[in-house]
């Protein structure tokens, strides 16, 4: 009877994680996918009737981090859920510095989107039409508090805070590098080669880091910030993890798929 008791725990353990993992591929994508096409058929007034235009759509899409995020986890959840049928997914991809990287942007864009509520509801993005009010909740205020749960249950392998910070912990900052290389060069060609800005949509993505519209000493400090803070909160989430004693949800390679 106690083996019967512990099969069926084990079996109720595996059943969770594959469900998060599906959770995780599947509604980050749904999110953005939503966005991307009913903007084209029901327009947010707050962008008029240019968002009808399918190539501006994609581009309200690519230009916030949020969606970058977004769409990592989603490509996580996918690899992760492949993982747990065949065990062919390469190391680095189901690593806990991998989940460390996807946790961490999770909870940079919680925070952001909560911070932005609390200050001004008005003003908060993405809170002007029914798709938009279910892609927020879902993918800034439901995803990432599961995720976080999720990363300091599982029963992942212990990081050292030292090799973590000067070897695998910087990795997190090249997504951050590359989106903030991607809407630097795309802001600057379209105030160097649109004459009207008007025509273009969205020439930077955060007001508060503009180059064009706000001072270099909150510009580079904020971009700077974008980068490092990342990497940062990596360490911390480790180090979280570490001292966490309780996790009773297993890893994919401790599962018995016999």
């Amino acid at each position: 009877m106690k083996v019967e008791n512990k099969r069926m725990k084990n079996f109720m353990k595996e059943k969770v994680t594959i469900s998060l993992y599906l959770f995780f591929a599947i509604v980050p994508l749904f999110c953005v996918t939503l966005d991307l096409f009913l903007s084209t058929i029901l327009p947010d007034s707050e962008y008029g009737n240019m968002v009808n235009n399918f190539d501006f759509s994609i581009i309200n899409q690519i230009i916030y981090f949020s969606v970058w995020s977004a769409l990592i986890t989603s490509v996580w959840g996918i690899c992760m859920s492949i993982e747990y049928f065949n065990h062919k997914m390469p190391n680095w991809v189901k690593s806990r510095d991998t989940f460390t990287m996807v946790a961490v942007f999770n909870f940079i864009v919680f925070i952001v989107y909560m911070s932005g509520m609390i200050a001004s509801m008005d003003n908060i993005v993405g809170f002007n039409t029914w798709y938009k009010i279910l892609k927020s909740v879902l993918e800034h205020f439901i995803a990432p508090p599961i995720l976080f749960l999720f990363y300091f249950l599982q029963k992942t392998e212990r990081r050292n805070i030292k090799d973590y910070s000067v070897k695998n912990g910087l990795k997190t900052m090249i997504i951050p590098t590359i989106y903030v290389i991607f809407v630097t060069i795309r802001c600057v060609m379209i105030h160097t080669f649109i004459d009207n800005i008007d025509n273009a949509f969205t020439p930077f993505p955060y007001d508060q880091i503009d180059p064009y519209t706000k001072p270099m000493y909150l510009v580079i400090p904020g971009t700077i910030a974008l980068i490092v803070v990342p990497y940062l909160l990596g360490i911390g989430f480790n180090y979280l993890a570490n001292i966490n004693k309780w996790k009773p949800i297993p890893m994919i390679s401790s599962l018995d798929m016999s």
